[in-house]
Order: C-alpha cells, then structure tokens, then sequence
C-alpha cells in the first residue's frame, strides 16, 4: 500500500501458495499482491522484488502488468530510490491516459485498471509530499485516490493508507483538526480489519496529532498506548514511535527524557543504506537535545554529521533546525560574538514553519540578551510572542475541533453498540422462557442504565472541557494586553531619561503570567497586583495624580475570592480613558480611588473611581477590549452558579456640578464556585 511513513504489515499467508506462480483469478491476485506489500512492509525487500519480477514476466494483459509495476514503485520508495521511482509512475501514467475506459468491465472488487488509477493517484501524493515537499499538491491527488476506491470498493488495507496519509498531510498543512479526524475514520476502519500492525499505526498518527496541537495530556495517553505495543511493531513503525515520542518530550522540555527515545530511534536504522534519512532525522534531534542539556562536544558531532548529509539531500528545513541549533551551541560555549555572527549571516526562507521560526527567535533573544543587546532582544521578543499567540490561538481551536469530532466518534460507536446489544436482547427474548427472558430483561435494563449514564458523565466531561478551553482563549488576551501597556511605558521613560522603576515592572511580570493561569485570585493578591501596576503608571502621570485605597474592616481581602485580573482592568481603563486624557488644573487633583466593603450578609463590592473624563456618548456602545474580557469571562462563569456575580460601568453622580468622573463596580457572592 501508498503509506508515506510506513508500510502496515500483516501474517505473511505465501506458505499456502506455491512461490509466486501466476493466477487467473482476480481475488488469488488481490491476495498475492497483499502478501508482496506485507513483505515490503517487513523489510524482506528480496523476496519482493523476486516475486514482482516473476509476476511482470508472467503478466497475461497490461492491466495487470502495470499493477506490479506500481508494486515495484513500491519498492523504490522502501529505498528512496527517488530516480526509479519518477520513472515508474511516469510510464504508469501514460498507459492510463492512453487507454480506452469503455472497454474495462469491473472485476470482483473493481477493475484492475480502475485499482491501477487509484494506486498511481496515492503515489502521486507521496511522491509530491514525501521528495518534493508540497502536502498540498499531495492532499489533491490523496483525495481523488479515496473517492476512486470507494467506487470500486478496494480492500480495507488500501482505504486504510489512504485515509493515514490523508490525515498525514492535513497534519503537515497545519490543519490538525481535520488531520485527527481522517485518524479517527481510519482508527474505524482498523477496528474491522483485526489487525493489531493496523490499529498501532493509526494510534501513532494519533498521538503524533495530539503532540503538534499542544495537547501533551492527550498525547502522553496515545504514547503510553502506543508503547505497550513496540516489540511487536514492524522496525518502520518503531522509529517513528521513538522519534516522534522524542519529540512529544522535547516540546514539552522534557530534555533528558526525550533523549533516549531519538537514540533507540538512530540505533534501529544506523548502517541500513535505504534509511540514511531517518537516521540523520535522529541524529538532528540528538544533536539539539545535546545543546540543552549542554553537552556541546556531543551536539557538535551529531549536527555536523545530520548537517553533511541534509546539505547533499537539499532538504532546507532540517537544516534550518539544525542552524538554530549551532547558534544555541555557541551561545553554550561562551562564544557570544560568533553566534551574533551567525544569526547575521543565517536568513529565514518565506516558507519555513511557524514553529521553526518560534525556536529560531528564542535562541536569538537569548543570544541578544547576553551581549546586553536590550533594544534587539525586545524586538525579536515581540516578533517571537506575535507568532507564538497565532500558533497558541489556532492550536486551541483545532484542540476544541479535535474534543468534538472524538466525542462524535465515541457517540457513534455508542449508537453501534447500543444496535447490537438491542438485537442481542430480541434474541434472548425469543429463545429464552418467560421467566429467563423476564430477568434477563431486568439485568439488561440495569446495565443500559449505567451506560446510559456513563454517557451523560462522558458527555458532561467533553462540554467542561471545551468551555474550559474556550476560558484559557479569553484569559489569555488578559494578561498580554497589560504586560506590553506597562513595556511600552518603561520603554518611553527610559528614552526620555526618566528613572525606570525595574523591581516595579518585574514584579508586574511575575505576577502577571501567574494570574494568566488562574480563573479566580484573592482579592489581596488582585490589590498587590494592582499597586505595582499603579507605581509604574504613576511615573508617566504628573504630581497631580493621587491613588488611595480604602476598605472596611469587616472585609478580609485573603478570604474574598474574585475573578482574575478583572479589578485591574477597571484601574487600567480608569487611568487609560479617564485620568490620562484629562487636562491638568492647577489646585486640583485626578484621584483614583478603590473602594471595598460589604454589600449586605453575604457579598463583597468593589469599587473603582476616577474623577476623569467619564463615559462619552457612544462609551456604552464601543466597550475596550478588556471590558468585553471582563463581560464573557463573567458570564461563562455566571453560567456554573445559582448566585451570580454583578458588575457595571457608570459615570458618577457623587461629584460637584461641572466635574466628571467613573464608577466601576463588581460584586461577588461569598459562595461563588470557580470551578468549571
């Protein structure tokens, strides 16, 4: 079969057959040509290609010749043998073309000449994704080969690399949502085939899916799945295990867990000639691992050696990896001024990944940092965090994609199985006396009850977690939004030469990626929180400017418990919108205040006030950003909870004739669950 990673292999049935003579018959054929790719599949490439050569020297019609010569291309691609292999589908090609269609009467399980298109269309999309690097191109001609072999009804082992390399190419286009979906339709139909090789190389596809969307608790399930079935894999589908699983624990930085799996991977195919590619792949992720974990002689080895042979092979994305890798490596042997050097001469094709280019910039912030270059590492740290926030933002919604389409994939087994056990149940009742039946029908009615309710708990479970998924979206437009405000105000003082209050903004930092992971905070965590970010607004304000904060004594700010981050965004915009824009009276002040006390027995209400400019007329109508976070992540969590949380934004009415000002408000229960 076309499997752009890995031949899956099966029982090697030829002891029933006497060698490779010819057959007549359509289904004796079907069947010696599954033996052949099995064997290509466990590596007996010799006894392959001595069976294809008899059965092209045997061949009766040229249907039937060009099948196994599609075998033997095949063969070529086992070997890399990329020339042979351009060749072969070539003259494939133009014996397609120049036959006469009407004349072909489908055979058994479709004609040889209609299986013949189908074949040439999947080696066309690994020919085009596997040597030429287009997963586009690949994906086209993918897509015709399945729609071809659901016509005439191929064997499931055919449909299956189909529907592998389908969901290989949507992973490679960064679509891995749709990639996890033709998984999950070919993890079906491995499940009727009761083949164990089948079933291992789809949970690979999956738990490979699973690691490029960031979904390690996902990913680590289908590894560990995976991995109780190694020993029995086809040495094809070991390396990718080990490869892939490396890389699963690299992403997570897991560095000296990570670096056995790419040894065993480099051990498995070191010394075979036709898998110099994956060895030197190995060699390539060893090499960084070294960098990390700062074994520099050893990374220097492994690079040059992937290097070397990525250069002849003219395969510019490893090699773009394996550049970044030799910057991190000078930076860990001290040598600063050459990895500048290096990252001046280096250049970023238009077309490299998104994720290359994420680790490329790390290593170039570090590098920038340690030769005290502030202005560039912040630069390349803006540019690094823009296409981290893309990739962020687009791997949680293929993650709530990919939730969905295995939820429906669950659903759908459950609606089989709920079928079987229904006609399993009629059965009993026919044959079974009315007493037997009667019990029989209790027992069944219990257990249809649990799963039953096993599937709403299922159900309930998959709904958590995508309203948690869609939680962690909206609060992490939170705390970007305040920490580059606060930069940029450090960066303009320190150009106009005022004092730069570091310990201030460090502390922001700090406690502003912690509050990014949580839902809800304590009200004195929100407040030293907001102290900070006040000490480094003040700088930019004039002597004017006067912050208090003033609480009831019944209120202890440890034991209230409120939404993340949301009070400081009334600060925020009450500095921003309100007291910033207004201009400077002499005699008079712009006051911040922040009020906390009870609201009858059981609430506590803060409140943020500002004698600014107040709300304009179409204030209510085009809400700031961080209002509308404030608005969705307290309705969502309003949604879990019997008693909701109140909040508002007013102009005041406490203030003199003629002066303007805001009030911004929020009232949380003492019972509130933040729990999703």
């Amino acid at each position: 079969m076309w499997k752009l990673k890995t031949v899956t292999g099966g029982l090697l049935a030829l002891a029933m057959m006497t060698g490779c003579d010819v057959v007549q018959e359509e289904k004796q054929q079907e069947t010696l040509r599954t033996n052949v790719e099995d064997s290509i599949g466990m590596g007996r490439t010799a006894y392959a290609s001595q069976c294809i050569n008899q059965q092209l020297m045997a061949a009766k019609d040229s249907d039937a010749y060009y099948l196994w010569l599609s075998m033997r291309n095949k063969l070529y691609y086992t070997r890399m043998q990329t020339d042979s292999m351009k060749v072969t589908m070539n003259r494939i090609q133009q014996y397609i073309s120049s036959c006469n269609h009407k004349a072909r009467k489908p055979g058994r399980g479709g004609s040889d000449f209609n299986l013949l298109q189908a074949e040439w269309l999947l080696a066309k999309g690994v020919w085009h994704t596997a040597i030429m690097g287009r997963p586009d191109s690949g994906l086209v001609y993918n897509n015709k080969a399945i729609e071809q072999l659901k016509k005439i009804n191929a064997r499931p082992q055919l449909m299956l690399s189909a529907l592998t390399n389908q969901a290989d190419y949507y992973r490679q286009l960064g679509k891995l949502d749709y990639s996890a979906d033709a998984y999950m339709q070919a993890l079906a139909l491995s499940d009727t085939m009761n083949n164990p090789n089948a079933n291992t190389a789809v949970e690979l596809g999956i738990a490979t899916v699973y690691t490029f969307m960031a979904d390690y608790e996902n990913s680590n399930k289908w590894w560990k799945r995976a991995e109780q079935h190694v020993s029995e894999m086809q040495r094809a589908d070991q390396f990718i295990f080990y490869n892939n699983r490396g890389n699963d624990l690299y992403l997570q930085q897991r560095y000296s867990e990570a670096l056995p799996y790419f040894k065993k991977a480099a051990t498995l195919v070191k010394g075979d000639s036709t898998k110099a590619w994956d060895y030197y792949t190995a060699r390539a992720n060893m090499g960084e691992i070294y960098v990390w974990l700062g074994h520099t002689e050893q990374a220097r080895q492994a690079l040059d050696e992937a290097d070397a042979f990525f250069q002849q092979a003219g395969f510019d994305i490893v090699r773009y990896y394996i550049e970044t890798s030799r910057i991190g490596l000078d930076l860990k042997e001290g040598h600063t001024d050459r990895a500048l050097k290096r990252m001046a001469e280096a250049s970023t094709p238009k077309h490299m990944l998104p994720a290359a280019v994420v680790q490329r910039l790390k290593i170039e912030e570090l590098v920038y940092r340690t030769a005290k270059m502030i202005p560039q590492a912040y630069a390349v740290h803006q540019q690094k965090d823009a296409i981290k926030d893309s990739i962020q933002t687009a791997n949680m919604t293929m993650r709530m994609n990919a939730n969905l389409l295995q939820y429906q994939h669950n659903r759908k087994l459950d609606e089989q199985q709920h079928i079987i056990d229904r006609q399993y149940i009629m059965g009993l009742l026919a044959w079974g006396l009315f007493l037997i039946a009667t019990l029989i029908i209790i027992v069944l009615g219990i257990l249809v009850y649990l799963r039953h309710r096993q599937h709403q708990l299922h159900n309930l479970k998959v709904r958590q977690q995508i309203v948690r998924l869609r939680m962690e979206n909206i609060r992490n437009r939170i705390s970007p939004h305040f920490i580059f405000n606060a930069l940029n105000h450090e960066m303009l003082a320190q150009m106009n030469g005022k004092k730069v209050n570091l310990s201030s903004l460090t502390q922001l930092l700090r406690r502003g990626l912690a509050q990014t992971e949580m839902l809800e905070t304590t009200l004195s965590e929100e407040l030293a929180f907001i102290k900070y970010y006040v000490s480094i607004e003040s700088q930019q304000m004039e002597s004017d400017f006067r912050f208090k904060i003033e609480k009831e004594k019944n209120v202890n700010t440890d034991r209230v418990f409120i939404p993340a981050m949301v009070v400081q965004i009334y600060v925020e915009n009450a500095i921003k919108h309100g007291l910033r824009p207004k201009k400077i009276v002499e005699g008079k002040y712009r006051d911040l205040l922040i009020k906390i006390h009870r609201k009858g027995t059981d609430s506590t209400e803060i409140e943020v006030l500002d004698n600014g400019m107040g709300l304009g007329p179409t204030s209510t109508e085009q809400m700031h950003t961080g209002m509308k976070v404030v608005q969705q992540t307290i309705q969502m969590l309003n949604d879990h909870n019997n008693s909701k949380i109140a909040f508002g934004i007013m102009n005041r009415r406490d203030l003199p004739a003629g002066e303007t000002g805001c009030r911004s408000w929020i009232t949380v229960p003492d019972s509130f669950d933040f729990l999703l």
